[in-house]
């Protein structure tokens, strides 16, 4: 588990390095002025606004690709993890418009990576273990863990709504909106009843699962069809919908539920290799005192977590008082996994960025300079240049966020003039929106326009905003 999702990790630097300047810089979509008046909270750490300049956010990105590398190498784990951990939350912090549920449960599970016993095997720093039994009871933190991603599973049930469990028309609802899915998704949606079975299969999957986790009677057994399952269901998730790396990250955070027979397996395949010389084995607790505390800590935390998510439950009259919410901010503890939650959104619209160029025509810049089109593009899934992207693009639209409007055109607005020659002195954010109705039918789309910048002089560089 650590290695996949050190590999994960790596592969999000990796996408997120082109688009450094637009997420964490003064010049990008989030001015760091604008996020501590709105949304940006006292207790939240972050590096990236330690220095202005685009060479820093590289800096960052470049340590926190190299603390990914030693994670997956097994180079000082425990470090490595830290460090890993606290520049994902510096990341998180610095722009949260751009994040979705698979950036929280990896954030969780790096924190935890801290403290579970990840580094034992297939490590350079690691040691040989001999005669692990089930590793679920080997540590109070590696129980932590797996309760951790039950709670993502069953929370999401219990946050789901009628659409989900009464009337089974949710996935027909998420396989509508054009803009999160693929083809196989598209096709599938003409089978009304088998949407419906989907439907069913969604919730009782996220439901249960958590049960086969924890089931007391031969546990490994039904602990590896839980994995299964997951695995299965993100798989899923990964060919019909557009969800990042949520399901990469899904699938890699449940490889250490995998019961011991499975890995002793690949032990044997694996040492044939011979990649590592084995260490002593040192004790987990080397004194009673030790044990007693240690599990007193992780009792707490498994509690804290626990309440946090059952106070996101709509029908749950309990709810956490804020003087304890703030033990959660600094260490980002918070979480929700209201995943298409309670209902699915309808909203299927898609933006067009009006700009008016020096020559005086008029082009979408969204689309490479197209000329402006009212109707429905077939590849709206495909119009922004990454999903983080498009999770900030659905942030964008609503009013409760228009602040953000400003920023984001200024941005765009300096691409556009600094790569290309036809500058444009004028830029108009509009979405059409059309909304998805019940048996296959759509509203009328409507124009909304957001926000409208006059450029002039045109921004050519940062220093003319």
């Amino acid at each position: 588990m650590r290695i996949c999702l050190g590999l994960v990790l790596l592969i999000d630097i990796f996408f997120r390095i082109p688009f450094a300047d637009a997420f964490y810089t003064d010049n990008g979509i989030l001015p760091f002025n604008m996020l501590h008046e709105t949304i940006g909270n006292p207790l939240w750490f972050t590096f990236h606004n330690l220095h202005a300049s685009i060479s820093f956010q590289y800096i960052l990105l470049s340590i926190h690709a190299l603390a990914a590398i030693f994670l997956v190498l097994g180079i000082q784990t425990r470090i490595s993890s830290l460090l890993c951990w606290l520049l994902l939350v510096s990341s998180h912090n610095r722009n949260p418009f751009i994040l979705q549920g698979g950036d929280e449960l990896l954030r969780m599970i790096l924190l935890l990576g801290i403290f579970i016993p990840w580094g034992k095997r297939y490590a350079i720093n690691g040691y040989k273990s001999s005669g692990v039994n089930n590793i679920i009871s080997q540590d109070w933190s590696v129980i932590t863990y797996a309760l951790q991603i039950a709670f993502v599973y069953f929370f999401s049930a219990l946050m789901k709504g009628p659409e989900w469990h009464t009337d089974y028309n949710a996935v027909y609802y998420v396989y509508q909106l054009k803009h999160l899915t693929y083809p196989i998704a598209t096709w599938i949606s003409q089978f009304p009843e088998l949407l419906k079975v989907l439907t069913a299969c969604v919730f009782y999957f996220e439901l249960f699962v958590p049960l086969l986790i924890f089931f007391p009677f031969k546990n490994h057994y039904f602990r590896l069809f839980a994995c299964i399952m997951i695995i299965g269901f993100h798989l899923w998730n990964a060919i019909t919908i557009n969800v990042g790396l949520f399901y990469a990250i899904g699938i890699t955070s449940c490889i250490g539920l995998l019961p011991s027979f499975v890995m002793d397996g690949f032990d044997k395949w694996f040492k044939r290799f011979q990649l590592f010389k084995p260490q002593q084995e040192t004790a987990l607790f080397k004194n009673a005192s030790k044990g007693f505390i240690h599990a007193l800590f992780w009792w707490i935390f498994i509690w804290y977590i626990a309440a946090w998510n059952v106070s996101n439950c709509s029908f749950v009259q309990y709810k956490m008082d804020k003087r304890l919410q703030v033990i959660a901010h600094p260490f980002r503890l918070d979480q929700n996994w209201g995943m298409f939650a309670p209902g699915v959104y309808k909203d299927d619209g898609w933006f067009v960025f009006e700009a008016e160029t020096a020559s005086g025509d008029t082009i979408d810049i969204l689309r490479k300079g197209e000329a402006v089109s009212q109707t429905s593009p077939k590849e709206k899934d495909h119009l922004f240049k990454h999903d983080r992207w498009r999770k900030f693009g659905e942030h964008l639209k609503l009013m409760s966020y228009g602040y953000l409007r400003e920023p984001f055109c200024k941005h765009i607005a300096r691409e556009w003039n600094q790569e290309s020659v036809n500058k444009i002195g004028k830029l108009r954010i509009v979405y059409w929106k059309q909304v998805t109705l019940p048996d296959y039918k759509r509203s009328l789309p409507e124009r909304d326009e957001l926000y409208e910048i006059k450029i002039t002089p045109p921004l050519s560089t940062p220093h003319q905003n």
